[in-house]
């Protein structure tokens, strides 16, 4: 809103100063129409992303903090203004996003009712493997997280069967920005702890 009446006062002050200037209506009629042919080719893309700009904040299918994805592209929203949107990518870098692509494609936020999110941990381990020891090392490995959830409890899941065992752990993190670190931490443990009772990985013997 305060985007919104910013530029209709700049708009209204600019044609208050021309009224006191003895500008004529019917030239700002004409001078308009100029421009409007002008912006229709050369500023079409300026316009569009300004328009965009406005329905984004408006709307707030985003907001400040949110971490998102626009075309491949993942980053934590830094700023919105009305002709671009700022993102904060994970390797510090800033990410200038036009407001037509939030507005046109397709854009998941990941944090814009909710925080939490499912981690999946694909393993692939030995054909003999005891699913039973496998899956009470990974909810004791996960209870031991302080960024994963005990609701819904984590999972253990057999994707596929041949010389070895495909399964999935699933887990739900607290807070999803820290998802990578935490994969990663859970994977140390799980490999830790695999090992210690035996466990083969990628079927090996």
């Amino acid at each position: 809103m305060i985007t919104v009446v910013g530029y209709g006062g700049l708009v209204l002050t600019l044609l208050l100063a021309l009224g006191q200037l003895g500008v004529n209506p019917q030239s700002l009629t004409v001078i308009a129409g100029a421009l409007s042919v002008g912006v229709g080719f050369g500023l079409q893309s300026i316009v569009s992303n300004f328009v965009s700009g406005l329905i984004v904040l408006a709307e707030r299918p985003i907001r400040v903090g949110d971490l998102v994805t626009v075309k491949g592209e993942e980053g934590r929203v830094k700023k919105i203004s009305v002709r671009s949107t700022l993102l904060a990518t994970g390797d510090r870098t800033d990410l200038i996003v036009p407001n037509t692509d939030i507005i046109t494609s397709i854009v998941r936020n990941k944090t814009l009712t909710d925080v939490s999110q499912r981690l999946r941990l694909p393993v692939v381990l030995a054909q003999d493997t005891d699913l039973a020891l496998a899956r009470d090392i990974l909810v004791a490995v996960a209870a031991r997280h302080p960024n994963v959830a005990a609701d819904p409890a984590p999972v253990l899941l057999l994707t596929k069967l041949g010389e070895s065992l495909e399964v999935e752990a699933r887990v739900f993190v607290h807070d999803v920005s820290q998802g990578d670190v935490t994969r990663s931490e859970l994977n140390h443990l799980l490999l830790e702890f695999f090992r210690r009772s035996g466990i083969k990985l990628g079927g090996t013997a």
